[in-house]
């Protein structure tokens, strides 16, 4: 073969394969850039997505309003409102207690023997007047004079009478019986607020082994010293409520339905209180007419 012949195909050939390597450059390009178009969109997905998961949904509800899906919190929500609530419950739920600070029983005990000994001297002065007895009158003099020996409370002239009436024995007996009861009371925890339960409990202890004058007269009075008024108020109820039902029940336990009569029950609500306390009494069995105190 001649030279001649063998050169067009030689051309023919380097022109096919530079055909063949532009085809593939342009193959390779094109893979290149749909790969990179793909990548792209891929990532435009993926922030589409997480845009739309961290973006809160908004919705169109008011309070009151019952909501027509489920609404999932994407974090942990605080309610503060009913956190608050709650707390405020919990915390009105613990009842505050008194907490026996050290040397207060023995400095309440000391005051008891030294009102006791003032109490023993203003006897021994009645004892030493004129006309001596259980049932004496004593002039505004002898009851002042009397005062001047009791210093440590401030009785009325009818509390001085019934004191300086009490013999020596019978007075001994009361300190003796009140001394162990307010050393237990105190002994133990006083609910703050509930103060007069204490003076109570006190009273009832007391009060079955002494006179009826002397412990209201007297006694009532020492308990009740610088305590607060409301207090003093609730003692003197719970007194009231436990000799009228001592003396109506007589040792036999009130049930059923109570109406509660007459002017003090209708007017004095807290008196009526102490009475439900007493006897356990829920709102049914509780019967307080209208003008209850037109009833007798």
């Amino acid at each position: 073969m001649s030279q001649a012949s063998v050169s067009p195909m030689r051309v023919r050939f380097h022109r096919l394969l530079h055909q063949m390597k532009q085809q593939m450059q342009r193959f390779r390009h094109a893979m290149f850039s749909w790969r990179t178009l793909i990548s792209v969109i891929g990532i435009a997905l993926a922030a589409l997505l997480f845009a739309i998961n961290i973006t809160p949904v908004r919705y169109n509800i008011s309070v009151g309003m019952v909501p027509t899906h489920t609404i999932t919190a994407t974090r942990d929500v605080v309610d503060e409102v009913t956190t608050e609530s709650l707390r405020s419950a919990a915390e009105k739920a613990v009842q505050p207690t008194y907490v026996m600070k050290d040397g207060v029983l023995d400095s309440v005990l000391s005051n008891l023997n030294q009102i006791y000994a003032q109490f023993d001297a203003a006897i021994q002065y009645a004892e030493t007047l004129e006309d001596y007895s259980s049932t004496r009158r004593y002039t505004a003099d002898e009851l002042a004079k009397a005062r001047e020996i009791v210093t440590m409370i401030a009785l009325k002239d009818y509390q001085m009478r019934t004191l300086l009436n009490t013999t020596r024995s019978d007075l001994s007996d009361l300190y003796s019986n009140l001394f162990d009861a307010i050393q237990n009371t105190m002994s133990g925890y006083i609910i703050e607020g509930s103060e007069h339960i204490a003076i109570s409990n006190i009273m009832q202890i007391i009060g079955y082994r002494t006179d009826t004058n002397l412990l209201q007269n007297v006694v009532q009075p020492l308990l009740n010293e610088g305590a607060r008024k409301e207090d003093i108020a609730a003692s003197i109820f719970q007194s009231v409520v436990t000799q009228t039902i001592s003396g109506l029940a007589c040792g036999r336990p009130i049930r059923g339905h109570i109406a509660f009569l007459g002017g003090p029950l209708q007017y004095l609500s807290e008196l009526r209180e102490r009475f439900y306390l007493t006897l356990n009494l829920d709102e049914d069995h509780r019967i307080v007419p209208q003008n209850a105190h037109l009833f007798y």
